[in-house]
């Protein structure tokens, strides 16, 4: 989708480009003539596949600390 180009006040007032943006529209807002920032689609949210695994071993963790892991943390 090519983007459109909108003056700010424009951008504010009208709620369909505000809408047009958030469904994907790609939009250059511009302040007297020069571009002042540049709405899209919002990104997808990151996912939580990986997460959760010691980072030296690469393994699974269910977030119990073993009690050797407390000794040098007293």
């Amino acid at each position: 989708m090519n983007a459109i180009t909108v003056p700010l006040r424009r951008f504010l007032n009208e709620a369909r480009l505000q809408r047009a943006a958030a469904q994907g529209q790609r939009t250059l807002v511009t302040y007297r003539g020069r571009p002042y920032f540049e709405v899209g689609p919002p990104e997808p949210p990151p996912t939580f596949i990986g997460r959760g695994r010691h980072l030296s071993t690469g393994q699974p963790t269910d977030g119990i600390i073993p009690a050797a892991g407390w000794q040098g943390l007293r």
